[in-house]
């Protein structure tokens, strides 16, 4: 395994287990994130979130899930790396807090510093998988 593959699988597992002071660690100083697909409305942040703001957006979705039961490394779909990016597809059950699980996929597009930093990090969300927790 790369040095930056072991590196996003540790950044994954960081929001996996709600790890959350540790997960700016693995941040550039530049970082920005975007959440897709646009029409999703960014969950009411700005379209270009900071690192701060994703802590903060994860930190929120505590109160809607209990998050995965499961590794969603447990193997990815699709891992596609070059030097200084990775496109990462993955699948996971997360459970809501009214304890109906769920089955969805996604995909983190990450962009890396010379540091090894992630520089940004654009996600693609399962929009099925999202308008169903969002009814509940």
């Amino acid at each position: 395994m790369t040095v930056r593959r072991q590196f996003v699988f540790d950044f994954v597992r960081a929001i996996d287990e709600k790890r959350l002071d540790e997960i700016k660690g693995y941040f550039d100083d530049k970082f920005l994130y975007h959440p897709h697909p646009i029409r999703l409305g960014s969950f009411g942040k700005p379209e270009r979130m900071t690192g701060d703001d994703f802590v903060c957006l994860l930190a929120g979705l505590t109160s809607l899930k209990r998050w995965n039961e499961s590794s969603v490394l447990d193997p990815p779909m699709k891992l596609i790396e070059s030097d200084k990016s990775m496109l990462l597809h993955m699948s996971a059950t997360p459970k809501h807090v009214s304890g109906k699980t769920f089955q969805t996929e996604y995909v983190y597009m990450l962009d890396f510093g010379d540091d090894g930093k992630i520089t940004e990090l654009n996600e693609f969300f399962d929009t099925a998988y999202i308008q169903e927790m969002s009814a509940l």
